[in-house]
């Protein structure tokens, strides 16, 4: 990793926590718990207090962090929050609106965010901020190689190929966040 970026990690860590407890607190109780159809869809996968306590909050559009812009003068490259489906705040889920998505694709982006859910049940807010900036850094910047992200999207493509066979979200985070602390 280029030595600047490293100096500015606990700046980004310690304001994206920061940012994320703020985003909860502001939304949590603005949104909505998961609709019994989806509870019965991701049962098998979930525990039921995770499944019993995220809550879904609708918005226009993923905001970027207000220090976003001092991050991007410091030379952090753009993180494209505009494309953003969903954005997953400990328990509170932000999901961009979209009348024309499919429900299949609203249980397959629930999931994924569910993954994160868990991954801040493991690891705590700011935790998780420590292992999601550390690993964007580590991987170049890019998003698809973020460890927490890989994770999320493999246990989603799982679930998406078959969702007739249940499986642990928490033993497989468990599992692969012991691969990311090495």
């Amino acid at each position: 990793m280029n030595p600047q970026f490293e100096g500015l990690l606990p700046y980004l860590i310690a304001e994206a926590t920061t940012w994320a407890a703020s985003i909860e607190q502001q939304f949590l109780f603005k949104g909505q718990r998961l609709s019994p159809p989806l509870q019965e869809r991701l049962a098998g996968f979930f525990e039921s207090s995770i499944i019993a306590n995220t809550m879904l909050v609708f918005v226009e559009a993923i905001q970027p962090p207000p220090f976003y812009s001092e991050a991007r003068k410091r030379g952090i490259p753009p993180y494209d929050f505009a494309s953003m489906e969903g954005m997953t705040f400990n328990k509170c889920v932000l999901v961009r609106s979209r009348p024309e998505r499919s429900q299949e694709e609203l249980v397959s982006l629930c999931f994924h965010e569910l993954v994160h859910v868990v991954q801040y049940d493991l690891l705590g807010i700011a935790g998780f901020m420590k292992a999601y900036i550390r690993g964007w850094a580590e991987n170049d910047f890019i998003y698809e190689r973020i460890p927490l992200e890989v994770t999320a999207y493999k246990l989603q493509e799982r679930f998406v190929r078959d969702q007739t066979i249940p499986f642990s979200v928490r033993a497989e985070v468990q599992g692969a966040l012991l691969g990311i602390e090495k």
